[in-house]
């Protein structure tokens, strides 16, 4: 049987829960859960919109179990090796490192020492919460015999698709659960697994781009859902002169808390009490020269990061996709809107680069609408985010002497 070991080296801490949702190590089932998700951004870039093309590659890979008459098993089994793993301990004050992970997921308040801890509702038996940065093992992908090279390509580069521009576990998007591959042995493949840089992570797509091209005759990319297409997505590499994570994730959340709070003149900051942000209402400490907001004439910019939101400080109101599932009964529901961005932590020559990534796909699904407080209302196009949010964090966080 075929086999290719990738050694990882953890450059963030990771949280992945068992069905207890408590720490459970490394799963392998969240491992192959993240490499569909950038399969399909992969494959949706060729196969467009057409969701049956793109779940029979998907399934003819990965497996499919909707009907007996259809299915199809995965071509390849994840082992884990050699685990040499470190966990996060500790205190830690209110700071952008905290505030990226926080929301009773990765981290919580403990009142006592006023301090932020590894959220203890999520340890295991041992009383770890977080698998730290430095952490090691190897990934082992072995291929079943069907398999061709087209295939396992196709396999590994979903995974280090993962690596490169995504995460693992809990706040993926956030910066946690980075991941970095520093070996790959065993086969030779049709691109560099083990090349970060933005041009390396470009010309590795391409490449695996090529591959799905061969299995589809549809050259339209798709426009409906994340995809790694050129019309469709952005990677911006930042070389920093950070060499320890918990420094970077500091300044990079309070650089993001602070755009959350003004666009217009973002300053770093963090939230005073809870988790809110700041459309509709003004914050005299952090949102100096931000006008209160008209209503009527007003775009929402947080939307841009992800729904539902909740205000806090405007008596729990909150922001929310809603989709009409029966026009002729009035018949609704409120989904759940992933940031389109996501931001990853990788290490060049003992530095610290944060990888952005945004997916410019629809945002509102086809007869959906987002609502405050019932009232609909209008959001920030992608541009927010191109042109004002990736320039912001790159002039604040980039090394001059890179």
């Amino acid at each position: 049987m075929k086999s290719i070991v990738f050694k990882i080296k953890m450059i963030t801490p990771t949280f992945m829960g068992g069905g207890n949702g408590r720490l459970d190590m490394i799963r392998t089932s969240g491992i192959k859960g993240m490499m569909r998700w950038w399969f399909r951004a992969l494959a949706g870039g060729v196969v467009g919109d057409d969701l049956n093309k793109l779940k029979d590659l998907e399934g003819g890979i990965f497996g499919a179990a909707e009907r007996k008459s259809n299915s199809s098993k995965s071509k390849f089994r994840i082992v884990l090796e050699n685990l040499n793993l470190k966990f996060l301990q500790g205190q830690f004050d209110s700071s952008g490192f905290t505030y990226l992970g926080i929301g009773n997921v990765i981290f919580k308040y403990d009142g006592e020492s006023r301090k932020f801890i590894p959220n203890p509702d999520k340890s295991n038996s041992a009383g770890n919460t977080l698998i730290d940065a430095e952490s090691t093992f190897d990934v082992k992908i072995f291929f079943y015999p069907q398999v061709n090279e087209d295939d396992i390509n196709l396999i590994a580069g979903s995974f280090y698709l993962a690596t490169a521009l995504g995460g693992f576990g809990l706040r993926a998007r956030k910066c946690f659960g980075s991941w970095q591959i520093e070996t790959c042995d065993g086969l030779d493949l049709r691109f560099n697994p083990t090349v970060y840089t933005e041009e390396g992570i470009k010309e590795n797509i391409n490449r695996l781009r090529e591959i799905i091209k061969s299995k589809s005759n549809n050259r339209i990319p798709a426009s409906q859902y994340p995809i790694l297409d050129d019309s469709q997505f952005i990677l911006s590499v930042i070389r920093t002169n950070e060499v320890n994570y918990q420094e970077l994730l500091d300044k990079f959340g309070k650089l993001y808390r602070g755009f959350r709070v003004c666009a217009e003149n973002p300053q770093p900051g963090l939230p005073g009490r809870g988790i809110h942000t700041s459309d509709f209402l003004r914050q005299a400490s952090s949102a100096q020269n931000c006008k209160k907001v008209v209503f009527s004439n007003y775009k929402v910019r947080n939307a841009l990061f992800g729904l539902n939101i909740v205000y806090p400080q405007l008596g729990n109101k909150s922001l929310q996709l809603e989709h009409i599932k029966d026009k002729k009964n009035n018949d609704k529901e409120v989904l759940r809107r992933a940031s389109p961005v996501w931001f990853s932590v990788k290490e060049i020559n003992g530095k610290l680069n944060l990888h952005i990534t945004l997916f410019k796909s629809q945002f509102k699904p086809d007869g959906s609408s987002v609502k405050f407080d019932g009232r609909v209302v209008e959001i920030e196009d992608y541009s927010l985010i191109e042109q004002k949010f990736i320039p912001y964090i790159k002039q604040e966080l980039e090394d001059k002497n890179g």
